[in-house]
């Protein structure tokens, strides 16, 4: 099973899914950006060397949404995030 030094719920981790966020083609073409992130769950994964999550996020335009992301770790010692609406 992989270390993970980035938590479910830390200033690392969310920090690391605003930036994915607003870098996202969706995010800049809509002119959004992710505020805040909470609720954030760990959710059991079938695949013990990558973290899948579930959260709540705020964004600049009001509107709030539910994500789905998965942290999983790469060789190089950086992590690949992946992440969607539900």
């Amino acid at each position: 099973m992989a270390h993970f030094s980035v938590g479910v719920n830390n200033d690392d981790t969310q920090q690391l899914l605003k930036s994915a966020f607003d870098q996202s083609q969706f995010a800049r073409s809509e002119n959004l950006s992710l505020v805040e992130t909470s609720n954030i769950t760990d959710l059991h994964s079938a695949d013990k060397s990558k973290r899948l999550c579930h959260a709540s996020i705020s964004l600049n335009n009001a509107s709030n949404a539910q994500i789905r992301y998965q942290l999983e770790p790469r060789d190089d010692g950086k992590f690949l995030l992946t992440f969607e609406a539900e």
